[in-house]
C-alpha cells in the first residue's frame, strides 16, 4: 500500500537515497521525479540526462512496483532531434513502471505526446497523473474547461492520479489552502475516474540563507504537514497520500559557477526531519573548512530528536560524522543519507 510520495529531482544523491531505502519502505513509496532546472540546457544535456536516469533506474530502482517522471522545471519548447523532449524521455525510459503526468501550465505538444505513446503501445502504465499547482486548484469552476480539453488523453488510461502540488507553501493559510484543495478534489473526483489524490509542498525555499545564518540552527514549522492534516480530516471521498520534497527544496536548480567559486559561497547545512518540523543547522564558508561537517552532524545527534544509527542508513551516516569518522563530507554527499534519513522517517509516521 503506498501511503507517500516523496518528490525529488532526478540527480545523484536523490537517486541513492531511494536506492538505499529498506525494502519496506521501498514498498510504501511512489516517488515523483523532476529534472532539475537549469539555465541554457541543451538537447545534448538533456540527451546525457535522460541516458543517465535509465542506467539509475536499472541500477538502484530495479524493483519499484512505479513511479512518476515528469519534466516541470524543463522548457516544452527544447526539441531532442526535432522530438518534443517529455516524449524523448517517456520513449527512453520505457522499460519502467512509470506514470506520465500532464498539466494545464504545458505545451499542447508536450501533452499530446502522452497521448501518441499510448497510442503506440509504448506506456504500459494504466495509470496517468494530473499535476496541479496552487493557482489551478483555487477554483475548479475557473479550469473546468481546460480539464475537459485532456480527456482525449484521460480517456486511454484506466484512471488517473490528482497531483496537488503547493509548490513552497511557507506563510500560506493552512485553513484556506486545505479547504480550496477539498472542495476542488470532490468536484474533480466527481467528474472523473480517479486512484488517488496526492497532496505535496515544502517549506524550504530555494535559498536557506533566507532562513537561516550562518553557524546558526532552526527549528522550521512544516507548512506542508499542516495542511494535509487538515485536508485529511474532511477528505473522505478519495484514497488521499501525503507528499512533499524531502530536504530539497521545490526551486532547487543546477549551478553553472566554476567549482572555485562555488567554495566561496556555499555553506555547508543539514536538514533533519522530525515531527512537524525540519531541524536545520547551517555551517560557514566551505573553502578550507569541510571538517565543519563532523562538528554540525555531533550537534544533530545530539538532539534528543535524533533517532539514531538504527532508524536508517541515513541516519547511521549523521551518526558516524557525528564521531568525527570516515571521511569529510561535501554538499552534494549530505544529500543521499538526509534524503534517506526523510524518507524511512515520513513513512514510519503515515498515514497520520
Amino acid at each position: 500500500m503506498i501511503t507517500y510520495v516523496p518528490f525529488l529531482k532526478f540527480k545523484t544523491g536523490e537517486v541513492n537515497a531511494i536506492g538505499a531505502l529498506d525494502d519496506d519502505v521501498k514498498t510504501a513509496i511512489c516517488p515523483f521525479f523532476d529534472f532539475p532546472k537549469k539555465e541554457g540546457l541543451t538537447a545534448d544535456e538533456f540527451k546525457g540526462m535522460v541516458a543517465k536516469a535509465d542506467r539509475a533506474l536499472g541500477k538502484h530502482m530495479p524493483d519499484l512496483a512505479e513511479f512518476y517522471f515528469d519534466t516541470h522545471d524543463i522548457s516544452d519548447t527544447l526539441l531532442i532531434d526535432g522530438i518534443q523532449n517529455y516524449r524523448y524521455l517517456l520513449e527512453n525510459i520505457s522499460e519502467w513502471p512509470v506514470i506520465p503526468v500532464v498539466g494545464l501550465d504545458r505545451d499542447q505538444s508536450r501533452n499530446d505526446a502522452v497521448k501518441e505513446l499510448k497510442e503506440e503501445g509504448k506506456i504500459a502504465s494504466a495509470h496517468i497523473a494530473l499535476r496541479l499547482s496552487l493557482e489551478d486548484f483555487e477554483s475548479y469552476g475557473a479550469v473546468q474547461d481546460e480539464i475537459a480539453a485532456l480527456a482525449p488523453i484521460f480517456e486511454h488510461f484506466e484512471d488517473l492520479d490528482l497531483v496537488l502540488d503547493c509548490r513552497i507553501c511557507d506563510g500560506a493559510d493552512p485553513v484556506k489552502v486545505s479547504k480550496a484543495i477539498v472542495k476542488f478534489s470532490k468536484q474533480f473526483c466527481a467528474e472523473h475516474q480517479v486512484r488517488r489524490v496526492v497532496v505535496t509542498g515544502s517549506s524550504i525555499p530555494s535559498s536557506i540563507s533566507t532562513l537561516v545564518k550562518v553557524r546558526t540552527e532552526l527549528v522550521l514549522d512544516r507548512m506542508e504537514l499542516a495542511i494535509f492534516q487538515k485536508v485529511f480530516s474532511e477528505h473522505g471521498h478519495m484514497a488521499l497520500v501525503f507528499g512533499d520534497y524531502a530536504t530539497v527544496s521545490p526551486d532547487y536548480a543546477e549551478v553553472t559557477l566554476p567549482p572555485e567559486m562555488l567554495q566561496t559561497r556555499m555553506t555547508p547545512r543539514f536538514i533533519y526531519t522530525m515531527k512537524g518540523r525540519h531541524f536545520i543547522i547551517r555551517g560557514g564558508r566551505i573553502k578550507g573548512d569541510y571538517g565543519q561537517y563532523f562538528g554540525m552532524a555531533k550537534t544533530l545527534c545530539g538532539k534528543g530528536f535524533f533517532r539514531g544509527k538504527a532508524f536508517s542508513p541515513g541516519d547511521a551516516y549523521l551518526e558516524e560524522k557525528g564521531r568525527g569518522s570516515g571521511s569529510y563530507c561535501t554538499p552534494a554527499a549530505v544529500i543521499k543519507p538526509t534524503v534517506n534519513a526523510h524518507i524511512t522517517y515520513m513513512v514510519s509516521v503515515l498515514p497520520f
